[in-house]
């Protein structure tokens, strides 16, 4: 340690002799890089404390991390199920109460056919559970019962009113008092329980289950429905009661829990919407008058959204979760032991229950731990300090006074206070033998060094002198000259010959946007205060300083656009005068610059608004003249010179009254014009507005203001617009209106029109008088509202003439009948025309209504159709359709061939005797009876009744009209006529019996003849189809071979066998008898 100590001590003395006043700077930076002695003693003594007692309180720390990490996660265990204890019981408590009530309604104690009965049974069980919320039920019926708790924990009643089948179901609340009686009416609302959700959800599920997390209507929190089924022993439903929760109370129970020092609880649903939290976070956000429910990845808390995103990137599908998990996160610095349990029942709910813990929390004692370790650390760091403080005190002392002495000798050398003879202080010995050696060498070489400065003191005084005389001299001229550069409110700038900045004020630095004088200094003006393109000051400069011989003095002005260091273009207006050498060389330029930036922008605005103004002063259609407040001519535009035709000579009168006279022969009225003109220059501070009719019949529009500049008026602008043609157009349109009006008034139509808004803008005077109006301008400004007592008929015609508007349809004829009858109470019909009124550019401007008083035309139309309809019944009766629409068509005959036709002849037996014993009027009567019902079952199955004679009815299938299906609409007629003869025979008590006969074939159909007309079938089918009636039997119907063979697939038939049959010899027939 000595041997280092002196090594030490030789180097600081060796600096110090050889230490000259230059380079005192230097030494002293590396003299403050160098240790200290001091440090060097006292460092390695306090780091070994330092590191033993770190090393203690390293373990420390340690053993209380391994501690946290045991208790953190039981703790979160022990919340965890608290929290599912404490829920489990809130919601096994309203499952509870369904199950007994569900009891009760099975052994037949719940009424639920009338559930206005348990009105008082909700009421005690609202009382006695003070967690529900609201208990509630409903029947099939739509019934609804139900006790609600409202704020301050009021109960009020919900009871469906009467059910009305013609109106939805109703909903009815009243105010309960504290005996549980009904009150006063507060509301009333639409409501049908059997929509609901709590319903439709237990109904589905015929058992107790629980309805999705909501908000509820009545109060701004969520909720969730417990419902129960009820039904019968034959199971029909009877009834849904149900049971509201708030959860509110879980978020209650949250924030009441101690979990730790900062922990915190959560209740999610697997899809990641917030049921509770113990944070101040609602589950919910309100927008407007309704409630959102927040999801995890949108909360507020931090904490929450992480474990949500760990937990959807873990378990892509929420039910792959497991019921039990623990997971260690970093948050904020601090390890999160999370907990996360899943809540679920067999009644649907489902839920994810998580606690956060953080370490920190249990590690209070562990930092206080911490803390004292640290103190103690401290305190054994000051006492070690101290201690070496003293030791290299006391060590360091000598070597410090050497150090001083040594910079003493340093001072005085550079100071020149040494080779004056100043008498140096000597280094007193030291306890320490090697210092005190060290401390007389030192001595001996600061008395010889004395000595070799006082000489060198002689010869630098007298060097001084000569210096000093010459400064003095150069510094006078140097400020002059610099306080009439820097004091310049100007640029001042040198540049050599090649165009590189020598000098620049500061104000030009300032102005060009540069900080510092080196930024500009040595670099070329061209991309620095001129572009590159625009650099041509050097070459300008040199061109004129060859012909400067002839004025030597005046310095080169130019005016050029610069750019500053920002890149923004400015003016300067240089005055450059040239440098040059002892031989008349051209060395600088001295360039002063003026910012000229604002007065170009100026010249070049007053150059575009001279040149803006002269262009609209000519292009615009109006003739304009500027005068002076004494009436001189100051400007105009040609349009002036030609509207009155003036030559240069008028407009350079002087005499403002000698002017006006020459303009006065121009007009229809000179001294009216003379008037005006000179009543506008004796108040020159009014506008003016007329009217000048010329004697050519042109008609101008006169307008004039006065001219200002501030407050002082300096003349008067004047402009003249030819209106000619639009008063014209105006005096044409005027007669045209007039015209218009006579023809309106005159046509015996009812016209109006209206304007875009629905006002009425005119109509003629038939439309005036039906409205009841005095005249038809009284009708201007109004709407229907006005017009028309009725609100809503008034609201329906301008909702139709906005329709009319919008679609730009015309609607034509429409005839519709008045609402309003006549005085007399007859009925008014209306023809109605709405057209949309499009002006010249197809803009829809208004309505246009055409009305027409049709009555007596309508009265005749329909009394004209009333008695079509008689012919038409008439004539239907006559001819089938068809053929009564050919024959209004088609005069003349009308025969169709058809190739295949089903006949049926029916006879009634023995009718000939019975109509001997009836008379007439009963015999028509009977006859009446049987053939209408014969005619009905036509209609029934679409056949065409051919005619009838005497006591037999003949009817045909296929015609008019062919159909393919002919044979067994005739066949079905058959069977029914058969047995309608059968009923009737029963019903009147006459012997009535029938005899049919069937034939299909091809037969003739048509009109024939002029005089009443008929329409009837010609052919050997309608023969044969008469043989199969008269050769059949009482009651039976027979039918040929070729009708056989179209039913035989869907009826009973019998084979009779061959018959003779008169003109056709044997046929082969059969028997029809039923329909298969």
């Amino acid at each position: 340690m000595r041997i280092t100590l002196l090594w030490g001590l030789s180097s600081t003395l060796y600096a110090a002799f050889c230490m000259t006043a230059p380079a005192s700077t230097d030494a002293k930076s590396q003299r403050d890089r160098q240790l200290s002695l001091k440090i060097l003693l006292i460092v390695p003594f306090v780091t070994q404390v330092i590191a033993a007692v770190g090393i203690t309180g390293w373990l420390s720390v340690q053993n209380g991390r391994e501690a946290t990490q045991e208790l953190a996660p039981q703790i979160g265990q022990e919340v965890t199920n608290t929290i599912e204890a404490h829920v489990r019981g809130y919601f096994d408590a309203p499952l509870e109460i369904l199950q007994a009530h569900g009891a009760m309604a099975k052994a037949g104690y719940l009424n639920f056919e009338n559930l206005n009965s348990l009105d008082k049974l909700f009421w005690q069980q609202m009382r006695q559970a003070q967690s529900l919320y609201f208990f509630y039920a409903a029947n099939p019926q739509g019934q609804f019962l139900g006790v609600e708790r409202r704020e301050g924990n009021a109960l009020v009643l919900h009871r469906s009113s009467s059910p009305n089948l013609a109106a939805p179901l109703q909903k009815v609340i009243y105010r309960l008092d504290n005996a549980g009686k009904a009150l006063n009416q507060i509301e009333v609302n639409i409501y049908d329980p059997r929509d609901r959700p709590w319903y439709k959800g237990a109904v589905k599920a015929r058992q107790t289950v629980w309805s999705p997390i909501y908000p509820f209507v009545a109060r701004p929190i969520l909720g969730i429905t417990a419902s129960l089924p009820i039904y019968s022993e034959s199971g029909n439903l009877r009834g849904v009661i149900a049971i509201d929760l708030t959860l509110s109370q879980i978020g209650d129970f949250l924030r009441q829990l101690k979990i730790a020092k900062t922990g915190q609880a959560f209740i999610l649903e697997p899809s990641g919407e917030i049921v509770a939290t113990s944070t101040s976070e609602a589950p919910y956000i309100s927008i407007g008058q309704k409630q959102q429910r927040i999801h995890a990845l949108k909360s507020q808390n931090p904490l929450l959204r992480l474990v949500f995103q760990n937990l959807q990137q873990k378990y892509s599908n929420s039910a792959d979760i497991p019921k039990h998990q623990q997971v260690q996160m970093e948050w904020e610095g601090a390890t999160q032991y999370i907990q996360i349990t899943r809540l679920r029942n067999a009644q649907g709910l489902d839920w994810l229950m998580i606690v956060a813990v953080s370490e920190e929390d249990f590690r209070d004692r562990i930092n206080i731990n911490t803390r004292n370790t640290i103190v103690l650390c401290a305190l054994a760091l000051i006492f070690a300090s101290l201690t070496g403080f003293y030791t290299s005190k006391w060590i360091a002392k000598p070597v410090e006074k050497l150090i001083d002495a040594s910079h003493l000798l340093a001072t005085l050398s550079a100071s020149a206070d040494l080779a004056t003879g100043q008498p140096y202080h000597p280094i007193e010995t030291a306890n320490v033998r090697e210092l005190s050696i060290l401390a007389d060498s030192f001595n001996q070489m600061a008395q010889q060094l004395q000595i070799s400065f006082m000489a060198l003191a002689q010869s630098k005084e007298e060097l001084e002198i000569r210096v000093e005389q010459r400064t003095a001299e150069l510094k006078t001229s140097e400020i002059k000259y610099r306080t009439l550069v820097e004091a310049a409110n100007c640029i001042i700038l040198r540049i050599n010959t090649v165009g590189t900045i020598k000098f620049i004020n500061e104000y030009g630095l300032t102005f060009f946007g540069f900080r510092k004088e080196d930024e500009m200094v040595g670099r070329n003006i061209s991309g620095t205060i001129v572009k590159d393109s625009d650099d041509t000051t050097v070459s300008d400069l040199i061109n004129w300083m060859d012909n400067r011989n002839k004025s030597p003095q005046i310095s080169m002005f130019q005016e050029s656009q610069n750019i500053r260091n920002d890149g923004e273009q400015v003016w300067i207006s240089w005055a450059n005068r040239p440098i040059l050498d002892d031989s008349g060389k051209l060395v600088e330029i001295l360039s002063i610059g003026v910012d000229i930036t604002e007065r170009k922008r100026i010249e070049s605005t007053l150059e575009e608004f001279v040149s803006l103004q002269r262009a609209t002063f000519e292009s615009i259609a109006d003739g304009v003249v500027a005068v002076d407040r004494v009436g001189h001519i100051n400007s105009y535009n040609q349009r002036f010179v030609d509207m009155f035709g003036l030559s240069p000579e008028v407009l350079s009168i002087p005499d403002y009254d000698l002017r006006l006279e020459f303009l006065s022969e121009k007009m229809l009225d000179p001294q009216d014009f003379m008037q005006r003109s000179q009543e506008f220059y004796r108040h020159p501070e009014r506008e003016s507005y007329d009217l000048l009719e010329l004697v050519d019949g042109r008609v101008l529009e006169r307008y004039s203001r006065p001219q200002r500049v501030g407050d002082q008026i300096i003349g008067r602008v004047w402009s003249f617009q030819d209106i000619t043609a639009r008063v014209r157009a105006e005096q044409a349109l005027e007669e045209q209106k007039t015209y218009l009006r006579l023809i309106i008034d005159s046509i015996p139509q009812q016209i109006f029109w209206k304007d875009t808004n629905l006002v009425f803008r005119g109509c003629n005077k038939n439309w005036a008088m039906y409205a009841q109006l005095e005249t038809p301008e009284s009708v201007v400004g109004k709407t229907d509202y006005d017009l028309i007592g009725n609100p809503e008929l008034a609201n329906i015609f301008r909702t139709h003439d906005q329709q009319i508007m919008e679609s730009n349809i015309p609607e034509m004829h429409v005839i519709q009948r008045k609402l309003n009858p006549d005085k007399s109470g007859k009925s008014i019909w209306l023809d109605i025309s709405k057209l949309p009124i499009i002006d010249a550019e197809g803009k829809t401007i208004g309505v246009l209504g055409v009305l027409d008083d049709i009555t007596e035309r309508k009265l005749a139309e329909e009394a004209l159709h009333a008695e079509q309809e008689k012919s038409e019944r008439l004539l239907l009766n006559i001819l089938p359709k068809a053929i009564a629409d050919r024959l209004k068509q088609v005069h003349g005959v009308i025969a169709d061939s058809f190739e295949s036709v089903t006949v049926l002849f029916a006879d009634l037996v023995s009718f000939t005797r019975m109509s001997s014993e009836l008379a007439p009027q009963d015999l028509v009567d009977l006859l009446n009876l049987i053939f209408s019902n014969f005619d009905t079952l036509c209609e029934t199955y679409g056949l065409e009744k051919i005619k009838t004679i005497g006591d037999a009815y003949m009817v045909a299938g296929g015609i008019p009209i062919p159909t393919e299906k002919h044979a067994e609409a005739i066949a079905c007629m058959a069977l029914d006529m058969v047995d309608k003869v059968a009923e009737l025979r029963d019903l009147t008590g006459r012997p009535l019996q029938i005899r049919v006969g069937i034939h299909t074939g091809a037969v003739i159909a048509g009109v024939i003849g002029t005089q009443k007309f008929i329409y009837d079938l010609w052919g050997d089918t309608v023969n044969v189809a008469s043989r199969m009636e008269s050769h059949s039997e009482v009651g039976k119907i027979q039918v040929t071979a070729a009708t056989y063979e179209l039913l035989k697939h869907k009826f009973d038939l019998v084979e009779r066998g061959a018959i003779e049959v008169k003109g056709k010899g044997l046929m082969q027939t059969y028997w029809l008898t039923s329909k298969k």
